[in-house]
């Protein structure tokens, strides 16, 4: 009986520490890997650009929200202005997105798929990326999966007022990474309306606090855009141009949209996705 009894727990604690193992291989492999692709590969453009901001700490700049400047300031002021900073930051933002992916599938599915699922986000290409290229994407993807996660635990306890402000501030610092965590609220709110049995959602005020919070946290952004002839708003509006494109032309974007995911997943998580 005590042998049965302790099955699960010793189960648990199996997955747990596989987990380790591979989070301490990832740390290893990739920190060995930083060695050589620091010493052979300079700052691709767009981290060189980024990594310009950082020298000019400030609440906006041409096309993105500060929190890569500001990262970037303090990857520069940890190494000294060296290609270090940006290359350190990468992986620490990568492998912390990993570890927050196997939080978020441990809360929906348990210890042994939350194992396997993050073994596939790190055979993904994308993972890989983040871990080398210190880009926008960096901080999003990671404030992104935190932000699924702590959706998830604020709805399973909507009466808990921290879940849903701590929700709020994560969400508020994706907003200062980029624009695309706009899009998060909105989902949340779809994904509130659509189902069923969490309709009861959208009456807490639990979840407005969290959209209103990430919403102040765009002020200070949209008073630096007001000083700055909406810089920024301009060239996001430029995602939006009507070039008259034929029929044919969105046929092709349609049709590259799935090979595109199948790249940054990989062809074999993507099949699996699917």
């Amino acid at each position: 009986m005590l042998a049965a009894d302790r099955r699960p727990a010793d189960s648990e604690t199996a997955w747990k520490t596989r987990f380790f193992w591979l989070l301490l291989g990832v740390v290893v492999v990739r920190g060995l890997f930083l060695v050589f692709f620091v010493e052979s590969t300079d700052l691709a453009g767009d981290e060189a650009y980024y990594w310009d901001w950082g020298r000019r700490p400030d609440w906006g700049y041409y096309s993105k929200p500060p929190m890569i400047g500001w990262l970037n300031a303090l990857a520069g002021w940890l190494s000294g202005n060296s290609e270090w900073g940006p290359r350190i930051g990468a992986l620490l933002l990568g492998t912390l997105s990993l570890v927050v992916a196997w939080l978020f599938a441990r809360a929906l599915f348990g210890l042994r798929t939350a194992f396997w699922a993050a073994l596939l986000v790190l055979c993904t290409p994308a993972n890989g990326a983040l871990s080398l290229f210190f880009t926008i994407d960096a901080p999003l993807v990671l404030l992104w999966t935190l932000g699924l996660w702590l959706f998830w635990r604020a709805a399973e306890v909507p009466q808990s007022w921290g879940r849903w402000i701590l929700l709020g501030l994560v969400l508020g610092l994706g907003v200062l990474s980029k624009q695309m965590m706009l899009v998060f609220p909105v989902l949340m709110l779809l994904w509130a309306a659509l189902s069923p049995a969490d309709r009861g959602l959208l009456r807490r005020p639990g979840l407005w606090l969290a959209v209103l919070i990430e919403f102040v946290f765009l002020i200070p952004v949209l008073l630096w855009n007001a000083r700055h002839q909406w810089i920024t708003v301009q060239h996001t509006a430029h995602h939006f141009d009507d070039n008259s494109h034929s029929l044919g032309d969105y046929v092709v974007t349609f049709l590259q949209f799935p090979g595109l995911q199948a790249a940054v997943y990989s062809p074999v998580t993507w099949a699996l996705i699917v």
